[in-house]
This record gives C-alpha cells, sequence and structure tokens, in this order.
C-alpha cells in the first residue's frame, strides 16, 4: 500500500511539473525588439539569467545548455532555425519541451511497473525498461513535431497576410501613395501576428532610415516567406528606379490568390480522402449490425 501512495505521489508531481514546463510565460520586450531587428536570433538569456530566474528549473538549465550545443551544428540551424523564427519560439524552449517530454516518457513506465507490482501482477522488469527508452525517444521528438505542425500552420497564414498586404499596397499606389507610406500603412492595417511583425519591422526601418524593402526581404528570408522576398523586390525596383509597379504587384496579388485557393482546394480534398476509409468501416460495421440477426436465424435454423 506504501508502494502504490508513494508512485501515485511521484507520478502526479512529476505530471505538475511537466504542464507548469510546457506554460507559456509573459513576453519580454527586450527579447520582441531583438526579434524583429533579426527574426532568426532573438535576443537568448544569458547563463546568469537563467541561473536567477530558473533556480528551481533543472529543465531550463539543461535546455539552455542544449540550445547552445544546437546552434553550432548547421543542420539544426538550417532545419529547426527558420521554423522557430517563424512561430515565434526559441531554442531554449524547445529543448526545454523535450527534455520534459523525454523525461516524462522515461519515468511513465516505471511508475506504471512499480504500481503493478504493488497491486500483485507480476511484470519482467526489461518491460518497463525497454518502454522507458521507446516513450523517452518519442517524447524527445514530440515537440519538434509539434514545431513543425505549428509552423506549417504558421507559414500558410503567413502567405495569406502578404497576399492581403500586396491588396493594401496596390489600393494604396492607386491613391497616389508613395511606394514606402504604401507599404507601412497596408502593414499598420493588417492585424494578423505575421502582419504585425511586417509593422514592427517597418517602423524600425522608418526610425533608422533604412529602405523598407531590405527589411521585408530580410524578414523574408529569415522566416522562409518567399513570397514577402519577391514583394520586396518588386518594391525596391519601384523605389529606387521609380518604376511604376502598381500593375505588377496586382497581378502577383491575383496570382497568389489562386494559388492559396487551388492549395486549399487540395487540401479539402486530401480530407475527404482520408475520410473514405473510416466511412467505409462504418458502413461494412452497420450492415454486420443489420445483418447479423438473420444470418444468426438461417444458421440456427438449419
Amino acid at each position: 500500500m506504501t508502494a502504490v501512495i508513494w508512485s501515485a505521489l511521484g507520478l502526479g508531481a512529476g505530471l505538475a511539473g511537466m504542464f507548469a514546463g510546457m506554460r507559456r510565460r509573459p513576453p519580454n520586450l527586450l527579447r520582441m525588439l531583438a526579434q524583429l531587428r533579426n527574426p532568426t536570433d532573438a535576443a537568448q538569456p544569458s547563463a546568469s539569467d537563467v541561473l536567477r530566474n530558473d533556480r528551481w528549473r533543472v529543465d531550463r538549465r539543461i535546455g539552455w545548455k542544449l540550445a547552445g550545443a544546437a546552434r553550432q551544428h548547421p543542420w539544426c540551424v538550417h532545419t529547426l532555425g527558420t521554423r522557430l523564427a517563424l512561430v515565434g519560439t526559441s531554442w531554449e524552449v524547445l529543448c526545454s519541451q523535450s527534455v520534459l517530454s523525454a523525461v516524462a516518457g522515461l519515468v511513465l513506465p516505471t511508475c506504471s511497473w512499480a504500481v503493478v507490482r504493488a497491486g500483485g501482477l507480476h511484470v519482467a522488469w526489461p518491460v518497463p525498461l525497454w518502454a522507458g527508452l521507446v516513450l523517452g525517444a518519442a517524447g524527445a521528438s514530440l515537440p519538434v513535431l509539434v514545431l513543425d505542425a505549428q509552423s506549417t500552420t504558421a507559414l500558410g497564414h503567413a502567405r495569406r497576410a502578404v497576399c492581403s498586404f500586396l491588396d493594401l499596397v496596390v489600393l494604396g499606389l492607386a491613391a497616389g501613395m508613395g511606394i514606402e507610406s504604401a507599404l507601412f500603412t497596408a502593414a499598420q492595417l493588417g492585424e494578423s501576428p505575421f502582419a504585425r511583425r511586417m509593422y514592427g519591422v517597418l517602423t524600425i526601418c522608418r526610425a533608422t532610415g533604412e529602405p523598407p524593402w531590405d527589411a521585408l526581404a530580410r524578414l523574408g528570408a529569415a522566416l522562409g516567406v518567399e513570397e514577402l522576398c519577391e514583394v520586396a523586390s518588386t518594391a525596391s525596383v519601384a523605389g529606387l528606379e521609380g518604376a511604376r509597379v502598381r500593375q505588377t504587384l496586382a497581378a502577383r496579388a491575383a496570382t497568389m490568390r489562386r494559388h492559396e485557393l487551388a492549395q486549399a482546394e487540395s487540401d479539402a480534398n486530401a480530407v475527404t480522402e482520408k475520410l473514405f476509409l473510416p466511412g467505409a468501416f462504418l458502413l461494412v460495421g452497420f450492415l454486420l449490425f443489420i445483418g447479423y440477426p438473420a444470418f444468426a436465424r438461417i444458421t440456427t435454423g438449419l
């Protein structure tokens, strides 16, 4: 009985620590400004800040050290750096979540094995050992999979935001605005997170005197949004050479809308195809449910 109580307390404390570690912290203003200046290299806390603010968070310390090691590998930076910048999180948060998930996967089978043994059921010790290793590896990779799904969704939202941004820029140019004023006004009217990022970048450009198309091109390259890089290239032609690019931007916006509609239709068709197999199983199960009484009566009569 004592072993069961201690196992339940340990399991509860582990789950509480895991949920507390995955909870989002309040945003840091300095880090947000650094993200606007360079999205792929946000202001990260130093070792002293980590030790002072997260004194009892061992996962934060391990995550900070793992993040420092991951930044040294070009493969990790190339694969995950753009996704982290697009989602708006940091290496430390990703590594900390991976550590928590891996520890939870390692500990959960052991706790379950202790509870089962205390209940009188005999289970060999290699079973929780291998289960812990498998679940630990799966838990360590789970935050990366979540990040991949979130980055894919964020990239779709960013492309739609760029399309709306282009439409507003075209309207501003048609109203007689200059290219810089049209870009700033269009970004100011957006309400999506990506539009607010563009507005923050353009605000810094207005204060520092940097050409806005250079900042937009840097933002698009950092986040992997090729459409924004193309818009910045076209805007730079208008700003540096004085070309009239309103028709070009309007045509590009129409092309982007057609592409997004085709992608949405493709996604809808893919979801429909995925639902075909469960629907077929439901139909077969319903037919068996309806036909079984008649079949049983026939076999009983024979």
